[in-house]
């Protein structure tokens, strides 16, 4: 047993530069989460704003249609037109639904609807931009959002393993060798009034199945557990 842990309850903790590291991603990666989803708010709510004013003080007119194509990497199709309004030439854009697309020519004429105090807010009159359309914007942010705290419950476990977790030995069960670097183990020990708990964890240090590790867990839960050294935290002697 390493003897950093042989020391009381609970033992002081140091987070090392890995841990560091994690603890900046994980920042950034909730800043960009917050950052994506309000942007992604502000969107949904500019969107119905227009949608309301088009249909209160919209005006009509006849666009040409110029260009019509197929989005691969959002996977629409879409429309981009001319038409007269104030004196000069607007152009909008705008997605058509699918059951229209096939109906839509360039030599069709498009009636759209757009504000007399600003044509570029413009849209075609057979169709309304749903708000909701937004949400596959929503994807991205949840998913940055959930690696943050990913890594936050990562950094938090680590800290209260190294803190307050009982040592152990356990036995390595299963081996696999990861895609990029490391393994992946399954292991089970015994904890200290008898009960066999598992657990899984990825190692940098290559293991051999029947061999001894020294693991971390929780009390509490002893589901709760990690293959010592931990990445992120450390005792204090054990950097020097």
């Amino acid at each position: 047993m390493p003897p950093e842990l042989m020391v009381p309850l609970p033992r002081e903790t140091r987070i090392s530069s890995a841990g560091i590291a994690t603890a900046i991603v994980s920042t950034l990666f909730l800043t960009a989460a917050a950052a994506f989803i309000g942007w992604a708010c502000f969107h949904m709510v500019q969107m119905n704003r227009q949608v309301q004013e088009l249909r209160t003080n919209g005006r009509d007119a006849v666009a040409q249609i110029q260009q019509l194509w197929r989005s691969a990497r959002s996977a629409t199709r879409n429309v981009r037109y001319t038409f007269p309004a104030n004196g000069v030439t607007v152009t909008g854009e705008s997605t058509v639904p699918n059951d229209l697309w096939m109906r839509m020519q360039k030599s069709t004429p498009l009636y759209i609807r757009y504000l007399p105090s600003d044509p570029t807010i413009n849209h075609p009159a057979a169709w309304e931009d749903s708000p909701y359309a937004t949400w596959p914007a929503f994807f991205v942010p949840v998913t940055l959002l959930l690696f943050g705290v990913l890594f936050l419950r990562q950094l938090r476990l680590q800290e209260q393993l190294v803190s307050e977790g009982l040592a152990a030995p356990a036995q390595i069960m299963k081996i696999s060798r990861g895609s990029k670097k490391g393994w992946a183990i399954s292991y089970e020990f015994r904890t200290l009034d008898g009960r066999i708990a598992a657990g899984r964890a990825w190692i940098n240090k290559q293991q051999d199945v029947g061999s001894t590790i020294c693991v971390l867990y929780l009390s509490g839960n002893p589901r709760r557990s990690l293959p010592y050294p931990l990445a992120c935290y450390r005792v204090p002697n054990a950097l020097r």
